[in-house]
């Protein structure tokens, strides 16, 4: 087999030019280059990009890796050329995917990616090895966000009537036949939602820095996990007793508490959080001293009560 040392993305017109939006091209340029950077980073081949000179036939972009062994580079560039036409079997495959991202999922592709490293780095891989790389980086949602990213951008560009990956060798000669996506299937690769599942925190503990000592919808401010942040209480029994001053904070108090985290994807692939809701205050504490709340009593025993053993208290 011939190593491939360079990748090449051939835009296709639907006109007889070889030019294109200055702007589009620098930000499908910036996205590839990301999703490059990220498939070596998880299969751990350090990598340098070396941009040449475009050519035209349409329009030709080149990039020649190097830094790594010969058979890395190829092995790369055979995994790019695979995920980046890579069409998902449906339109909610790619929303399903970001559902599905749990610790479970999380910890089960790091494994995988283990699995295939080592495979990935005997002399002689074979086109299945490569094939089930190039489906674990399918699921990487750090790809998946800039290839969806790449799409969306290309989709604006009305002259573009698809695109095309190939694998080059150093004399330009193919080492392997042009993936191409026509424009009526860049839709399935763009995500349709940044939204990611909540995380709750069953005994979260928040230590306060600004409570709302009066009425209306505004943010408390505190500390959880070591960052600060904003969150809604949600606890309206115990804003009543904080309004009420039966309830006091003093420096260093700490609540806690059922926390919902809402998350989405960044425009990068980074799972980040949107915002925080307290939904129940358990119990408050400052230094030795607790103080249970009755909504948290009644919360802990229907967890108690569900889970059918064990004391929550």
């Amino acid at each position: 087999m011939v190593n491939a040392t360079k990748l090449e993305l051939h835009y296709y017109f639907n006109d007889q030019s070889h030019s294109m939006d200055a702007h589009v091209r620098n930000k499908c340029e910036s996205e590839l280059l990301a999703i490059i950077h990220e498939i070596a980073l998880e299969f751990g081949v350090k990598l340098r990009i070396e941009s040449e000179a475009y050519k035209e036939g349409g329009l030709k972009d080149i990039w020649k890796l190097t830094g790594a062994n010969g058979n890395q580079i190829s092995i790369i560039i055979s995994l790019l050329t695979l995920v980046l036409p890579m069409v998902p079997s449906s339109d909610h495959e790619l929303d399903n995917l970001i559902k599905e991202e749990t610790k479970l999922r999380i910890q089960e592709k790091k494994l995988q990616i283990e699995k295939l490293k080592k495979e990935l780095s005997s002399p002689s891989v074979t086109y299945e090895t490569i094939s089930s790389a190039a489906d674990a980086a399918d699921k990487n949602l750090k790809v998946v966000t800039r290839r969806s990213n790449f799409y969306r951008t290309i989709s604006h560009c009305h002259k573009i009537k698809s695109v095309g990956f190939t694998g080059l060798d150093k004399d330009d000669k193919v080492t392997d036949k042009e993936k191409v996506v026509t424009k009526n299937n860049f839709h399935k690769f763009i995500l349709q939602s940044d939204v990611m599942p909540s995380l709750t925190y069953e005994r979260a503990r928040i230590e306060i820095i600004s409570p709302v000592l009066r009425m209306g919808d505004y943010k408390w401010r505190g500390v959880f996990e070591g960052e600060p942040i904003n969150f809604v209480m949600l606890d309206n029994d115990f804003k009543q007793d904080v309004l009420l001053q039966r309830i006091s904070f003093q420096n260093g108090s700490v609540i806690e508490c059922v926390l919902k985290v809402l998350r989405k994807l960044n425009e990068v692939g980074e799972v980040v959080p949107q915002s925080y809701i307290v939904e129940t205050v358990i119990e408050k504490i400052d230094g030795e001293t607790r103080l249970k709340t009755i909504q948290g009593k009644r919360y802990l025993l229907k967890k108690m009560a569900q889970y059918g053993q064990g004391n929550l208290f």
